[in-house]
């Protein structure tokens, strides 16, 4: 059985193995199968995965006919990726778990990506340092059921405001910005990422990095490339090309984020055991010169050839415009595979 399927704008990506996608409207579980091929409605976000859930995750939004269902992004590669990110970038973050009764966030990570300037508040031994680079955190200062509350008392203020995470199909920098990869290629520098920034980023507030003109340059769901320049335990994002950094992150170890989160905590810590990162030259700060990135072209590729519908992975490739309703869908019998507007999904309803 042969169709020409079109698709616009969600992204593809394949199931890495058998998971359950969870749908908050009508609370019920989907089963994907490994191999299956799903689309993005370009939406992510870190949070829970269903109701009455007490840990969080990230996750990504997938798209269906009248319906959208959320799945880990651990469970998910970009479809048309070239590479995929190594040990060199990519860390398995636990996910965070929160106290019932105060709400307050637990993180157990081993390693983390955070931005450089955490680095300085440390140092400095002083928790409203802090404020220099996110003034915005202290209009958290509040009054609430006739008690005080100050910023460094809400969890947007602590180490998870910066906590990144660069996964195969998406890439999170600090708790507001998401990115959905369309394409990583590996360099000799680090990677090059084709990305989309996802429509649902909550710029407004809290970002990391609040100084760089990307924020006046660049709107959520603007395509782009991310240049991700990796040195020693630092990593430099420039963005279409070298003029625009979006921000330097640092990697940092178990100590380093024990002693973060008791500095915003308590405004006190110890830096006597602290590893701090390091250049590969053994420097901190920014790199001495900036790096010669080399733009790749943009190319545009059309195609007309049919495709095998019982094909996921030839239907995704097969994708482009034509004047195909939005929303007209075919169920292939027998299969397990659902076409509709061009969005492939794979439905079992779990028992």
């Amino acid at each position: 059985m042969s169709a020409g399927l079109f698709a616009e704008g969600p992204l593809p990506y394949r199931v890495t193995k058998t998971s359950d996608a969870y749908n908050r409207t009508t609370r019920t579980f989907i089963t994907l199968n490994e191999g299956d091929i799903v689309y993005s409605n370009n939406r992510a976000y870190y949070g829970n995965i269903s109701h009455g859930s007490e840990t969080d995750d990230f996750l990504i939004v997938l798209a269906a006919p009248h319906d959208e269902f959320n799945i880990p992004v651990k469970n998910l590669y970009s479809a048309n990726t070239e590479n995929v990110f190594g040990e060199d970038i990519f860390i398995e973050y636990p996910p965070i778990t929160y106290e019932r009764m105060t709400g307050m966030a637990t993180i157990s990570d081993d390693e983390m990506w955070v931005p450089n300037y955490y680095c300085d508040v440390l140092m400095s031994t002083n928790r409203e340092t802090l404020l220099k680079f996110n003034p915005e955190l202290i209009e958290l200062n509040a009054i609430r059921g006739g008690e005080e509350i100050y910023w460094y008392e809400e969890n947007i203020s602590n180490i998870m405001n910066g906590r990144s995470m660069f996964y195969n199909v998406a890439i999170k920098i600090g708790c507001r910005t998401y990115f959905l990869v369309k394409n990583i290629k590996k360099t000799e520098y680090g990677y090059e990422v084709s990305c989309v920034e996802a429509v649902n980023d909550f710029r407004m507030y809290a970002r990391i990095f609040p100084e760089t003109v990307f924020w006046d340059r660049y709107k959520p769901g603007d395509a782009m490339t991310l240049y991700i320049y990796l040195d020693g335990d630092y990593m430099d994002i420039y963005v279409d090309g070298n003029e625009i950094l979006l921000g330097t992150l640092v990697k940092v170890k178990r100590e380093f984020i024990k002693q973060y989160q008791s500095l915003i905590k308590t405004n006190s810590c110890d830096l006597t055991n602290i590893q701090w990162p390091r250049r590969v030259d053994g420097s901190m700060g920014p790199p001495k010169e900036t790096p010669n990135i080399t733009l790749t072209p943009k190319v545009i590729e059309e195609s007309d050839t049919a495709v095998d519908a019982e094909n996921p992975l030839t239907i995704q490739n097969s994708a482009k415009t034509s004047a195909m309703p939005l929303w007209a869908w075919l169920a292939i019998i027998g299969g397990t595979v659902v076409i509709a507007g061009g969005v492939v999904f794979a439905v079992k309803l779990r028992k």
